[in-house]
């Protein structure tokens, strides 16, 4: 255990594009370049969306499209078509990128290790937990916490959940 502490191989850093985020990929990014490890930045889109969350925001065109479906105008319910919701993962895939970019160049000695940027849609702490096996990760450094607001206290943290089930060393970056 503690020799992948000392000389990691795979880092794992999970980013919600927070300043604590950042911080910790400036902390991940320090080790790679001290064990020669790769570092994989992982973003989670949330399944849960509403029409704003942190940074993803619907446009009103396509709100209004939703609530002007067929469904809709019979039942006052908003309907969901499968376009439509192409249409939102299509957007909040492109904003995801464009934010891991953006996080990637303002981190220091980025272009001295290899950071592999991944993207993936689910919840987030079992995203986290798939990746560490799926890409042999010894390894994850996870800020103490995010973007998430009151209904993290309540429901249980990321943090939390990723520190007591990870079979791997896991540093709470600050």
């Amino acid at each position: 255990m503690v020799k992948s502490i000392l000389k990691p191989k795979n880092i794992l850093v999970p980013v919600d594009f927070s300043e604590h985020s950042e911080q910790a990929l400036k902390e991940a990014v320090k080790l790679a370049k001290e064990s020669g490890a790769k570092v994989y930045a992982l973003h989670v889109i949330a399944n849960n969306m509403v029409q704003c969350i942190d940074d993803y925001c619907l446009s009103d065109n396509l709100v209004k499209q939703m609530g002007a479906s067929r469904a809709a105008q019979s039942t006052d319910d908003y309907a969901v078509t499968p376009t439509m919701m192409k249409q939102v993962d299509d957007l909040l895939m492109k904003k995801s990128q464009d934010m891991m970019a953006a996080l990637l160049s303002k981190i220091p000695g980025s272009r001295q290790v290899k950071i592999i940027p991944e993207i993936k849609k689910g919840v987030p702490y079992l995203e986290i937990l798939n990746a560490e096996k799926k890409m042999a990760i010894d390894l994850i450094v996870i800020p103490p916490h995010g973007k998430s607001g009151i209904k993290e206290y309540f429901l249980g943290s990321t943090v939390d959940k990723v520190v007591n089930h990870a079979r791997c060393t896991v540093i709470v970056a600050k």
